[in-house]
């Protein structure tokens, strides 16, 4: 989690490499030993498959007549294009790195 220290930081202060290594970090609930150890089959691997080709699909559709074939390739050009943020969104963001 990021420190109040560091989101006190304006953007402009933080040089390019290390604002590469900031990824997206999101809590998650501890696992249960009982389903770790659970021998329930799970979702199967044929479902999983089907909703990652339909991901793949829309990637594909997207990126049609491009030289890229999916999100990992985009660049900042392309996801100002695909990746527009809402309003509510961007008050969000705005909050988060303290801009008025």
């Amino acid at each position: 989690m990021f420190s109040s220290k560091l989101l006190a930081i304006p953007v402009q202060d933080l040089s390019g490499p290390l604002m590469d290594r900031i990824d997206i970090h999101i809590e998650v609930p501890a696992v249960k030993y009982r389903d770790l150890a659970s021998r329930d089959a799970g979702e199967p691997s044929k479902e999983i498959k089907s909703r990652v080709d339909a991901g793949r699909k829309i990637q594909l559709n997207r990126f049609k007549g491009m030289k890229i074939y999916c999100n990992a390739q985009m660049t900042n050009r392309h996801i100002k294009k695909f990746c527009q943020i809402d309003d509510t969104s961007q008050r969000l963001l705005r909050n988060l790195w303290g801009c008025p």
